[in-house]
């Protein structure tokens, strides 16, 4: 008997333990892609990325508090996690840290936040990097390596 390794997108997500008490959990269509996040609290918006090999549980363990000061949006990165894997090209454009940095914008201004706090760490920083090299629209930033 041939043994099967089951991934995360295997299991629907309402079957997993709930991590994050009192946070909504969200699937967002941005440009045809289906992104899934964990969004809640109150105060000034704040977008925290995850790194590799990880997907938004990463932070679990800080959400609780960090969402007593900001709005949370917690996204899997493209083709991490619940997300949908960017299409398919052969220079692998959609896995761009580039791309990635543009498709966050994208989903922040789906909430209404033109202007925005990001916490990137390792590959989630990186879009960070290459959002705020670019951008006016980030308040302030934070690389967790």
């Amino acid at each position: 008997m041939a043994e099967v390794a089951l991934s995360a997108s295997d299991i629907p997500y309402t079957q997993l333990p709930d991590m994050f008490p009192g946070l909504d959990r969200r699937i967002v269509t941005i440009d045809g892609l289906d992104l899934f996040m964990r969004t809640g609290g109150e105060g000034p918006p704040l977008l925290l990325l995850h790194g590799y090999p990880q997907n938004h549980v990463c932070w679990h363990r800080i959400a609780p508090e960090l969402a007593r000061h900001f709005s949370l949006i917690i996204p899997d990165l493209p083709g991490y996690g619940y997300s949908a894997m960017p299409p398919e090209s052969r220079d692998h454009e959609g896995y761009s840290k580039r791309e990635m940095a543009a498709l966050f914008v994208k989903l922040m201004a789906a909430f209404g936040h033109q202007r925005f706090n990001v916490v990137g760490h390792d590959r989630g920083g990186a879009c960070r990097l290459s959002h705020g090299t670019r951008s006016s629209r980030l308040r302030r930033t934070a690389f967790l390596p």
